[in-house]
């Protein structure tokens, strides 16, 4: 009698499922792998008795059948209104599996939320009934820049809290091309600065000939380009 042989072979993603049935008895096994981690769950019939993990993975053993559904946790994605200082935050509802595991570029999550500066990253949620693998996508392409906001005053008192006259959102800005000037209450120069950025260019309440100017009210004038902003600066010791 002439035997058949017959061979399949499946081109997977990584993610792979997979079931024996031997004398009425299924073994199941599930697996998810990448960036250098590993988890797999192996199963066949009961509730899962062991589980062993540490740093590069997680390997549950146990006889429990795999359920032929998984659950997709909500994800959302929220833009900042805004390119300032604020990023935009990725958010996963495991409201209907609270013990799902999730990576985000095979980094284990040690919340629900992060926030993620451009560019793509890998999320996969698995565990505990639910499962996704997809790539999230961040982009500022069409969020304005904010506006430049002006600091009414600051304490340069060495105690490293607003020791600085801050410009908010200068360094992303169109207007990081600048100049800016400190008078004082009788119209002196006190200080100039030109491409005032907060950090190496900023006024720390001493004069551009290192004299440590007191306290008091001065008036400051921004100009870049076509644009221009003065007002007052309350300075305190």
């Amino acid at each position: 009698m002439e035997r058949l042989l017959f061979i399949l072979i499946l081109m997977v993603p990584s993610v792979v499922f997979g079931q024996v049935t031997l004398d009425r008895q299924v073994i199941g096994s599930a697996a998810i792998s990448g960036s250098g981690s590993l988890l797999i769950s192996s199963t066949a019939g009961q509730p899962e008795y062991t589980t062993e993990s540490n740093s590069s993975g997680i390997i549950s053993q146990g006889f429990q059948q795999p359920p032929n559904e998984f659950i997709e946790p909500a994800v959302s994605l929220e833009l900042p209104l805004c390119i300032g200082d604020d990023l935009a935050v990725l958010s996963i509802n495991l409201e209907q599996c609270p013990n799902a595991m999730i990576y985000v570029d095979g980094q284990e999550l040690g919340g629900t939320s992060t926030t993620l500066d451009e560019g793509q990253y890998d999320l996969v949620v698995i565990g505990d009934g639910c499962y996704l693998n997809d790539s999230i996508v961040v982009s500022y392409d069409d969020i304005p820049i904010c506006d430049v906001v002006f600091f009414s005053g600051f304490s340069p008192n060495g105690d490293d809290v607003n020791d600085e006259w801050i410009i908010e959102n200068i360094e992303f800005s169109t207007h990081a091309t600048n100049k800016v000037m400190i008078y004082t209450r009788w119209g002196d120069k006190a200080w100039q600065g030109v491409d005032y950025d907060n950090t190496e260019s900023v006024f720390r309440g001493v004069s551009n000939d290192g004299v440590l100017l007191p306290a008091g009210v001065y008036y400051y004038v921004f100009e870049s380009g076509d644009y221009s902003k003065n007002g007052f600066i309350e300075l305190l010791r």
